[in-house]
């Protein structure tokens, strides 16, 4: 009797064990699989970072207050950031910031601006400012070179000259095309009062031709 109890009892062990391990196989398997590919209807979220393989930074999308510093030759540059604006950051193969997108309320309006980067500094943006009352606002297109070699990232934004701007501000619409120096050389307008006029001017600013005279 006592044989055939401590049979059982054996037997009793073999098959909670088979069925723990069972468990934990399925257990694994769905965590494998849920952690391989998950579909969400929404998502509340401060802050998501999309990263690659091995982890780096390849896509920031954060509200203000999680919203990330700039990053340089793979540092972050604290306090380099005038606002904080809710939007998204794009980085490129080493980690720096080649981009984005941002939103912010300031005391006086709303600010939204859409830019790339080159490796040292702003290379394009499109930007929108308006007041809270709607009575002032200006969208604009503006293309800069990048700063001269060697500059720190913290002054690149001081040495490099704005080439092509497009800019619709308060009714008055113009173009203005400037050198290398960033002196404005061409400028093309269609101001609020229905007036159109062309104005090209030399280096040091003067105008050499106007149109109409």
């Amino acid at each position: 009797m006592e044989t055939k109890v401590l049979s059982q009892i054996r037997l009793l062990k073999v098959y909670s064990a088979a069925m723990t391990v069972a468990f934990v196989a399925l257990c694994l398997t769905a965590f494998t699989r849920s952690a391989q590919k998950q579909k969400f209807k929404e998502i509340d979220a401060e802050r998501i970072n999309i990263v690659d393989a091995h982890g780096g930074r390849q896509l920031v999308i954060s509200n203000k207050d999680r919203f990330p510093e700039p990053v340089a030759n793979g540092g972050e540059l604290k306090g380099m950031r005038r606002v904080r604006p809710a939007g998204l950051v794009f980085y490129d193969a080493k980690g720096n910031e080649a981009g984005g997108l941002a939103t912010t309320q300031t005391e006086t309006g709303k600010i939204s601006l859409v830019a790339f980067d080159y490796a040292t500094g702003e290379a394009m943006d499109l930007g929108l400012e308006e007041s809270d009352d709607g009575k002032k606002y200006s969208a604009s297109f503006k293309i800069v070179d990048p700063p001269p070699p060697g500059t720190r990232i913290e002054e690149a934004g001081a040495k490099q000259q704005t080439r092509i701007a497009i800019q619709n501000e308060n009714k008055d619409a113009q173009i203005i095309l400037a050198d290398a120096d960033g002196k404005e050389r061409i400028k093309l307008k269609a101001a609020a009062d229905g007036s159109a006029s062309i104005q090209i001017l030399d280096h040091d600013g003067k105008v050499v031709f106007t149109a109409p005279k």
